[in-house]
């Protein structure tokens, strides 16, 4: 088997996958068992996070594996106020705001059937202005796309923080 030497160090195929798994995992090690979230219920077991009711756990005997109960990592960071990304929408206009709502709410259910640790986690309306939180920086860009796609007077300013933070900005100004 060919070795690539780096510091001194062997690097092979298995140890770049079993170094790239442990870097991919957002979640953190997967435990034995099942866990159930305290908060909005959903199982995680083999390694995903499922909606209570969903196919993969519809038809799976859990009785004898352990159950434990603890936060999933979207109710951990809304119960830390944290977020991941962050959309601004201004100067909207009276006549669109309850179809603009209507459109993030829409959005944020579809991403949340989709992926049950996809959310908007926040909604905050004052004046003209409405500031959404996300607990996924992808999630706030796609919603901001959304938006522009959908309201053609609009600009839009897009920044990304730099690592470890990894949070989104979406600025989206209406035009009149």
């Amino acid at each position: 088997m060919a070795q690539n030497v780096r510091f001194g160090n062997p690097i092979n195929a298995v140890n770049l996958k079993k170094k790239t798994e442990l870097q991919g995992n957002e979640y953190g090690k997967a435990g034995k068992g099942v866990i159930v979230c305290e908060v909005c219920h959903n199982v995680f077991f083999k390694k995903v996070w499922h909606q209570p009711g969903s196919a993969p756990l519809t038809g799976t005997k859990l009785s004898g594996t352990g159950v434990h109960f603890a936060l999933c990592p979207a109710c951990k960071m809304k119960k830390g106020n944290l977020y991941g990304g962050k959309v601004t929408i201004k100067n909207i206009p009276t006549e669109t705001r309850e179809e603009l709502f209507n459109l993030i709410s829409g959005f944020g259910r579809r991403a949340l059937e989709r992926n049950p640790q996809d959310r908007i986690m926040n909604i905050k309306t004052t004046g003209g202005t409405f500031l959404i939180t996300t607990n996924n920086d992808e999630l706030a860009a796609k919603l901001g796309k959304r938006i522009t796609d959908t309201f053609k007077k609009t600009e839009k300013k897009v920044s990304f923080s730099s690592e470890p933070e990894e949070v989104s900005h979406v600025e989206i100004n209406f035009v009149m």
